[in-house]
């Protein structure tokens, strides 16, 4: 029997409309109030249904009678519960939330990993550092009594001392040697002044001694006072080494290329021969090439040679940056003994890279050698002018002024210390020429050859007149000899092997 395909009533179709309409927020039919639904119809006025789109005119229609076949809730993927749970339930999903999850241990793992890396590498810089300074370190010395601590902002002045030992075997304390540098970080530029050892300075006891007796004395303290009050300048730092260690280094930065001015062959102070001219300085060579001294331009090469490899040497140093550095001053903290830290050696090398050796000045403190009580000793003369230079980051070598005295005020005496048949009276012509009052004229009476000559004054006011008289003879060297030298009038010339009458 053909009839009407059966659905929903009427009243069936309101009663699921207002179910769905209290169950689904945001329905395209409004709610209403009791007395509202029995007072009229629902109609397209007040079901909502003007703010809902439908497919066609039927479905329309229908809607706005309050008949509705189906509602889909909205989501935020457009599908419906059921899609949704069939996809939630695939295995793609619950693989690729896994995926993730693993992603974000993995993630964590390695950056706990790298944290325990970052303080793995600071524990073991800090110990290795540690470790470097424990090689540098002075250990017992009384050094730090002595030092200043530097102005960060102003050049600062070091104390390098060395033994060098003897090619004998006998050494002692009167092959040790000394530089004071003074280091200008803000201009990249340094200069030295060597010291010798036998150098004759006023201890702490009030008496005159070579400077290498200082640290019998009073140890590393003392010989700092001593090379501070003798050139008039506070010293920040302190290095120590000795021929030994000096090699060493050579070996770590693989040889020294130097110009040597004289050929170096000195039996005393080693077995190896350096030609003049550009050589290699290898660690077997360093002990001769720093010892040497018997050369025809007298102490002046020595110190040249030792100034030029001193600075050759810290240029090769000063090449390597970074952890390459580091690595190599691990490999020369043992030969070296200082007061820096290795951070703080890290920080001046970073502050004079660059600098090379050709910049760096060179002199040595002017005097001469005499025979003593004890031995040879080195006294300075004229030193105040240099070390006024050195202060002011000057050039050593300068025009001197000429110096003008009055000639009647002083007498002077001749002493023939080369025992060179008239030249004592040659001497003593010129000068009286120039208007010195010369008395006393002979031969010096102590038996030694003088290979240098010496223009020697007591008094401290006499030092101007002595200037003046190694001007007019234009030869010799200025020293205050009152200590060790006996005369009657205010200057004693001797006349050295170096002298060459000007007639």
């Amino acid at each position: 029997m053909f009839g009407k395909k059966k659905g929903f009533t009427a009243s069936q179709s309101k009663r699921m409309s207002r179910r769905m309409n209290n169950a689904t927020i945001g329905s395209h039919v409004q709610r209403k109030s009791v007395s509202s639904r029995r007072s009229s119809r629902p109609s397209a006025q007040n079901t909502g249904t003007s703010s809902v789109s439908f497919s066609n005119a039927r479905r329309q229609q229908r809607a706005a009678r309050g008949e509705v076949d189906h509602v889909v809730p909205r989501t935020a993927s457009g599908e419906s519960r059921e899609e949704h749970a069939r996809r939630i339930n695939q295995r793609r999903f619950s693989q690729e939330i896994e995926k993730k999850e693993r992603t974000k241990r993995i993630a964590s793992i390695a950056v706990v990993a790298l944290l325990a890396c970052l303080v793995a590498v600071f524990v073991g810089s800090f110990v290795y550092v540690q470790v470097i300074n424990s090689k540098l370190s002075l250990g017992d010395s009384n050094a730090s009594e002595a030092l200043v601590a530097q102005n960060p902002e102003e050049p600062y002045y070091v104390l390098c001392a060395a033994e060098l030992g003897s090619a004998q075997g006998s050494g002692g304390a009167e092959t040790d040697t000394y530089m004071l540098a003074r280091i200008d970080e803000a201009n990249k530029t340094a200069a030295l002044l060597s010291i010798p050892g036998n150098l004759q300075v006023t201890l702490s006891d009030g008496i005159m001694h070579p400077l290498y007796e200082a640290r019998d004395h009073g140890g590393d303290a003392e010989l700092i006072s001593a090379v501070s009050e003798f050139a008039g300048v506070d010293i920040a730092h302190f290095m120590t080494t000795d021929i030994d260690g000096l090699s060493h280094v050579v070996d770590v930065v693989e040889n020294v290329g130097l110009t040597l001015e004289e050929e170096v062959d000195d039996p005393e102070a080693g077995n190896v021969y350096l030609s003049a001219g550009e050589q290699v300085i290898t660690s077997e060579a360093v002990p001769t090439l720093l010892r040497a001294r018997n050369f025809r331009g007298g102490s002046e090469v020595q110190t040249d040679n030792r100034g030029a490899f001193m600075a050759t040497l810290a240029e090769r140093l000063l090449e390597k940056s970074g952890l390459p550095f580091v690595f190599q001053l691990d490999a020369i903290a043992g030969s070296l003994k200082t007061d820096w830290s290795a951070t703080d050696l890290m920080a001046v090398a970073d502050a004079l890279r660059g600098m090379k050796a050709s910049s760096v000045q060179v002199a040595l403190v002017p005097g001469s050698e005499t025979e003593a009580a004890g031995g040879t000793v080195y006294i300075a003369s004229s030193v105040s002018s240099l070390l006024e230079r050195m202060k002011a980051g000057e050039a050593f070598e300068s025009q001197e002024a000429e110096v003008t005295v009055d000639q009647t005020k002083f007498e002077i005496e001749i002493r023939n210390g080369a025992y060179i048949d008239g030249a004592g009276a040659q001497m003593s012509e010129i000068l009286t020429q120039a208007g010195f009052k010369v008395g006393d004229v002979g031969n010096a009476n102590d038996g030694v050859i003088y290979p240098e000559t010496l223009v020697i004054y007591k008094d401290p006011a006499q030092a101007q007149n002595a200037e003046a008289v190694v001007q007019a003879l234009q030869a010799g060297r200025v020293i205050n000899g009152g200590d060790f030298y006996t005369f009657d009038t205010e200057i004693l010339v001797i006349l050295g092997e170096d002298w060459q009458p000007i007639l």
